[in-house]
């Protein structure tokens, strides 16, 4: 389905910002941060562990694709399961 109706409605701001403040890290952070035992900090303070066991990546108990990332002016964006 297409949430980007919901995303964008100003009714679910608050929700959406605190969303994102949870899935995102400070910095630009490149496939080779994601070391198993590493210790993230979203921008909302709190910790995100990082376990990594070969190809498989999961920070703060997601599952995240390291391949084709997104590069952006002001960062890396990974995709994320169940986000």
């Amino acid at each position: 389905s297409d949430l980007r109706p919901v995303l964008e409605d100003p009714a679910q701001r608050a929700v959406f910002t605190r969303l994102l403040r949870h899935h995102v890290v400070a910095g630009r952070l490149g496939p080779d941060a994601f070391v198993d035992g590493a210790m993230l900090t979203s921008i909302d303070g709190r910790p995100l562990a990082v376990r990594r066991i070969g190809p498989v990546v999961e920070v703060g108990g997601v599952r995240v694709r390291l391949a084709d990332p997104v590069e952006g002016d002001n960062g890396v964006a990974y995709e994320a399961a169940d986000v």
